[in-house]
């Protein structure tokens, strides 16, 4: 079986920007929803989450910026922010470290429909603020992990035992033949150079992010 996704009856398609940055800008109404709903855990300290981006780019390093959107959102909880101006949590995950990771996870896999989650989020097109949340590390190095990446989906293909995602990659633009693979008997994955005792990988459908254009690196 295989999905070709795409969002508001857009395919999802290799961006032709390469490696130029790229900003995206929404009204003042629908930042505010996104900072009040979305962005921000309540039992941090802002001082913890370090450099916050105001305006939310689209281009080299947004792996690191989306993998901490969805991470916060997964959560749903806030805090309070001395700074007015954020329109979106664009941060880099990798220095917040290992304490963070590990609570976000912890509350994932807490959840007790897993696959469902993956299927439903994957088959979504129509609902802009359900992104495609998925952590998938090996859960029995769950303490050693301190990376986290994120990528994009377009295209699933299922079997008896794997799962195959035709995913885009902001580290790689314009390739389109990366594919994450993931063991449904072992809850295990492989993609390129990411190892699964060290790296949470993040695959994101970005709707919710992405209202006007199909896609941007």
């Amino acid at each position: 079986m295989v999905i070709e996704l795409e969002w508001q009856g857009k395919k999802f398609t290799p961006s032709v920007y390469g490696l130029k940055n790229n900003f995206i800008f929404t009204p003042e109404p629908e930042i505010m929803k996104i900072i009040k709903e979305k962005a921000f855990l309540k039992s941090w300290q802002v001082s913890l989450v370090g450099d916050v981006v105001v305006r939310r780019t689209l281009a080299s390093g947004v792996c690191s910026g989306i993998s901490a959107y969805v991470l916060l959102n997964f959560l749903g909880e806030e805090i309070p922010s001395a700074q007015e101006e954020i329109k979106i949590a664009v941060m880099q995950v990798r220095t917040w470290g290992r304490p963070f990771l590990t609570q976000s996870l912890k509350s994932y896999f807490n959840h007790k429909k897993f696959k469902e989650k993956l299927e439903k989020s994957l088959r979504t097109t129509n609902q802009e603020w359900l992104p495609l949340v998925v952590f998938l590390p090996k859960i029995s190095n769950l303490k050693k992990i301190t990376y986290a990446h994120t990528v994009v989906p377009y295209s699933l293909e299922e079997g008896l035992r794997w799962v195959k995602i035709k995913v885009y990659d902001s580290n790689y633009p314009g390739n389109n033949n990366l594919v994450l693979k993931i063991d449904k008997l072992e809850g295990t994955w492989d993609y390129r150079d990411k190892d699964g005792n060290r790296w949470i990988l993040t695959i994101n459908y970005l709707g919710n992010l992405l209202k006007r254009v199909p896609f941007l690196w």
